[in-house]
């Protein structure tokens, strides 16, 4: 498979014509959008953001024709992409430092992710249809319909869990449905109650995380064994109040950076991998990088992919200022 010149090289009949104006020609002019090499990187993106990059796969194993071979061209970038597995080809991916962030359905990017992970925290969708006491705030979550089925999801996930390690669940959970043993319980202490059900005499002031470990054998789940002994062991009671107490400012059911801390650093170790399929505005992986662990995030909505990535990006450079503070001093100190 390579790019031809439809002028000069001899063309295959089956070779697919990838210049203007075909759906694979690039948008961007040398001169008027820059360079060469300039257009070439905006192609890249574009494939991205026009969502056109899903149909790639239509081109592996195929010879690419156009007029710029063999000077480098935007067939090089088709080429590349062509060739990659189907996650690397259809899925926005970000690495910022030492997290992965993914746009997409999660059900679908899990399987191909090839990696082990040491922990999962992720507040799932609850099929509960979700609806903001503030309507100028917040709008729908997006798979938070009434009906919406979170065990397939959450199995996906669990797939890429080591053997005896632990799990986070905001929400409702039968464990019973899950290969997860050694159960409890946690309760969050939002301090303050919130709007909830303006018909009821009641407001909701706690939520409920269900702790885990993931254990495959059913066996070994019954014997309540695979426990790894808790790093720090504390109270069932988390008291914080919510993220920014009265408004959520990046997501209807963000969660406060500190009691995510709290799991992660009670559950895993430096260095190791957390794992958040549905990241939301990424408050997971920000305090992951606040505990220095590594992190795997993906979000199906693009507004909350974008902010995410945006609060792993400040985290991350805050962080890498403190320590170069801390170096600064440390070498400079009589």
């Amino acid at each position: 498979m390579k790019v031809l010149n439809k002028n000069t090289d001899r063309t295959p009949k089956n070779a697919i014509y990838i210049g203007r104006p075909s759906k694979w020609g690039n948008p961007f002019i040398i001169g008027k959008d820059g360079n060469r090499a300039e257009v070439i990187e905006k192609y890249r993106k574009y494939l991205k953001t026009s969502g056109l990059i899903k149909d790639v796969k239509e081109l592996k194993g195929q010879d690419l024709a156009c007029y710029c071979s063999p000077k480098p061209c935007h067939g090089d970038i088709l080429l590349e992409l062509a060739n990659k597995t189907k996650l690397e080809c259809s899925v926005v991916k970000e690495v910022i430092g030492d997290v992965t962030l993914y746009l997409g359905d999660c059900l679908e990017i899990l399987p191909e992710l090839g990696v082990t992970t040491d922990l999962i925290v992720t507040d799932p969708p609850y099929g509960t249809g979700f609806i903001s006491g503030r309507a100028d705030v917040h709008v729908a979550i997006k798979n938070d319909h009434k009906g919406f089925d979170v065990q397939p999801y959450l199995m996906k996930a669990l797939k890429t869990l080591k053997r005896g390690r632990h799990v986070y669940i905001f929400g409702p959970l039968d464990v019973s449905q899950y290969p997860l043993c050694s159960p409890a319980e946690l309760i969050w202490d939002k301090v303050n109650f919130g709007l909830g059900d303006l018909s009821i005499p009641w407001g909701p002031q706690h939520e409920k995380i269900t702790f885990a470990v993931y254990e495959i054998s059913k066996v070994n789940r019954e014997k309540n064994f695979g426990a790894l002994t808790a790093r720090l062991r504390k109270g069932s009671i988390l008291r914080s109040l919510r993220a920014h107490s009265g408004r959520s400012k990046h997501h209807p059911t963000e969660k406060p950076i500190n009691i995510l801390q709290q799991m992660i650093e009670s559950s895993s170790v430096l260095g190791e991998t957390v794992l958040d399929p549905f990241m939301g505005s990424g408050s997971t992986l920000v305090a992951a990088i606040m505990s220095g662990r590594k992190a795997i995030g993906i979000e199906i909505e693009q507004k909350y992919f974008d902010l995410a990535c945006e609060r792993v990006e400040n985290v991350t450079k805050a962080l890498k200022n403190v320590q170069l503070a801390a170096h600064f001093k440390s070498t400079t100190t009589p």
